[in-house]
């Protein structure tokens, strides 16, 4: 398995450019990944393999993201010796992606908002700018993003 994984990685350097850091991560996991499945051979592997790989990293309580990217680079491996004839099926298609996290945005309490507005207090242009750029964002509830695209 140590030679496909440096094929694999001399791939990734020579033909896709990859950066060091990635090269660097993707050998991390593809030993990682070596080290979950145990002394099988690579043409043995099949999806359960993979499954019970991710489920030992979900159990390791690495995050999803993690094991996404986990999974990624395992997917990629197995496309390379799939299409380099290695093995004669991709055992990873079949496996799903773990949903994403959604992480709720930070928010202002009350006190944060009144000080917020309030702080703009002078007469000048600039400052009857900013109070107005301050009330807009939080009455409308708008990104500062499409507020910068009017």
């Amino acid at each position: 398995m140590t030679n496909y994984i440096s094929r694999f990685l001399l791939y990734l350097e020579a033909e896709r450019n990859c950066s060091h850091h990635t090269l660097i991560n993707y050998n991390i996991d593809l030993r990682e990944f070596c080290e979950g499945i145990g002394n099988k051979s690579i043409e043995t592997i099949d999806y359960l393999d993979i499954r019970k790989f991710l489920s030992s990293l979900k159990a390791k309580q690495y995050s999803k993201s993690s094991i996404s990217r986990k999974l990624a680079c395992v997917r990629s491996f197995f496309k390379f010796l799939n299409r380099e004839n290695i093995i004669s099926s991709n055992p990873a298609v079949s496996v799903s992606t773990p949903k994403r996290e959604r992480k709720l945005p930070l928010f202002l309490d009350q006190t944060e908002v009144v000080n917020l507005l309030e702080a703009p207090t002078g007469d000048s242009e600039a400052e009857r700018r900013d109070k107005a750029i301050m009330e807009l964002l939080y009455s409308s509830g708008i990104r500062v993003s499409e507020l910068q695209d009017i």
